[in-house]
């Protein structure tokens, strides 16, 4: 058996995560969970760095979408097992968006695992809201990277259109990026009718003002989903 190894923050952020900010989610959602129910769909973070080393080695796009899967589920189960050990409502993992009604009902806290039906994170969040019967949704964007390959998400409107956000991400898209939030996920919030919100990574804390209907601290964009 190896030894178990202990990696400082500035490795895990070099493997695309940051542990400090990751703690802060948990909590805030702990703490979130005394009042409203929350689904958490995991960005991926971490998936990165091993999907490119796949790459690097040639291996095809199917085992690349797999290994990427299996990073997210990974990510999944580490949420599971903190809520488990320092929250006091129950919480669940979920294999589908269309599960978590049920879901919802028995636990406060559901994690979504990764779906091949979903190209996307961002889908997955906007099926996940549209099928839980959400009022409020909120996804994160590390804004300052997203400028090296197209639009400036801050030079856009404080309130964007569901239009505006698909134009933007055209730029991204033309410029080699993944779209900020793609079709299929435009399409689940437009017939979720919730209040979305884009919020910076910076401020996990923001997920708690903008369920209790107060204006985040940080940088964010709120998304008109009603056109």
């Amino acid at each position: 058996m190896g030894r178990i190894e202990s990696y400082s923050s500035c490795a895990y952020r070099d493997f695309g995560i940051d542990p400090d900010l990751f703690g802060r989610l948990l909590r805030t959602v702990g703490a979130l969970a005394r009042d409203v129910r929350v689904v958490l769909v995991p960005s991926g973070a971490g998936a990165y760095l091993l999907t490119d080393l796949a790459r690097r080695l040639n291996v095809d796009d199917e085992a690349v979408a797999d290994i990427g899967a299996q990073v997210v589920a990974a990510q999944s189960k580490v949420i599971q097992h903190w809520l488990r050990r320092n929250s006091a409502h129950r919480s669940t993992l979920v294999d589908h968006p269309t599960e978590l009604p049920d879901a919802l009902a028995g636990h406060r806290v559901c994690t979504l695992l990764p779906s091949t039906d979903f190209a996307t994170t961002d889908s997955l969040w906007a099926a996940a809201t549209y099928h839980s019967r959400s009022r409020v949704a909120c996804t994160f964007k590390h804004f300052s990277r997203l400028n090296s390959l197209g639009p400036n998400l801050l030079d856009l409107p404080g309130r964007l259109s569901l239009r505006q956000l698909a134009t933007a991400s055209l730029g991204w898209q033309a410029a080699g990026a993944p779209p900020i939030i793609d079709a299929q996920a435009a399409d689940y919030l437009a017939r979720s009718r919730c209040a979305a919100w884009v919020l910076h990574t910076d401020h996990p804390e923001d997920v708690s003002r903008v369920a209790r209907g107060l204006a985040p601290s940080g940088l964010a964009r709120r998304v008109d989903t009603a056109c």
